[in-house]
């Protein structure tokens, strides 16, 4: 059976690359954060599948996400060194929404889950401080402290990337229940991703 078209072209540069797929709900921050990823190492490819901006997802976002990864899968197909990641905030998902995506990883090898709780603003956080130094309580008041913890310049994803490895040690130290996905409260599981990403990038990612 002929190789299924993996959606990208292999240069000669990116013939031990490895691809990871990541599910999101299409967030800019989220997008911009692994497109830079993206731009700065060889060594990895990353696939963002996102909504189309007419896309409404509400409570079927766990479907929504689950189906665009089964047909990319099955599309493109993956290879043993590729994987695929779903990337979620319990604050917009429901634990029981979350289980559906959880039990599906553990059947389909090559598939995770990197949860943030409540918002992926808590592991964009982590990439400045350890988290016990926040003051905040909710995502609306994480994203004004952020704002304020960059000098209200506003959130650069050249910036935070450039300090992944810090943010992935922070995460990691003040994760409380390593052996559950879902994180506790003002915790991140994003290092799980990032650790993954960081074992092939390198030295690209600073």
């Amino acid at each position: 059976m002929p190789k299924k078209n993996r959606g990208y072209k292999r240069g000669e540069a990116y013939r031990d690359s490895r691809l990871f797929v990541i599910a999101c709900e299409g967030e800019k921050r989220e997008k911009n954060y692994f497109f830079e990823i993206h731009k700065r190492s060889q060594r990895i490819r990353i696939k963002v599948l996102e909504p189309k901006p007419n896309e409404v997802l509400g409570k079927s976002a766990p479907k929504w996400l689950l189906d665009k990864a089964i047909s990319y899968v099955d599309e493109f197909d993956l290879t043993d060194s590729d994987s695929l990641w779903f990337v979620l905030d319990v604050d917009r998902w429901g634990r029981q929404q979350i289980g559906l995506l959880t039990d599906v990883c553990k059947d389909n090898s090559n598939w995770n889950i990197a949860i943030s709780n409540p918002c992926f603003e808590v592991w964009l956080y982590m990439h400045l401080k350890d988290i016990q130094y926040s003051k905040s309580k909710n995502c609306h008041q994480l994203k004004h402290e952020l704002h304020k913890e960059t000098s209200n310049k506003g959130y650069n994803a050249e910036e935070f990337v450039s300090l992944i490895k810090s943010a992935s040690q922070r995460a990691r130290a003040s994760d409380t229940d390593k052996n559950h996905d879902i994180p506790k409260k003002m915790e991140s599981k994003m290092y799980l991703l990032a650790e993954s990403i960081i074992t092939f990038a390198g030295n690209d990612l600073g």
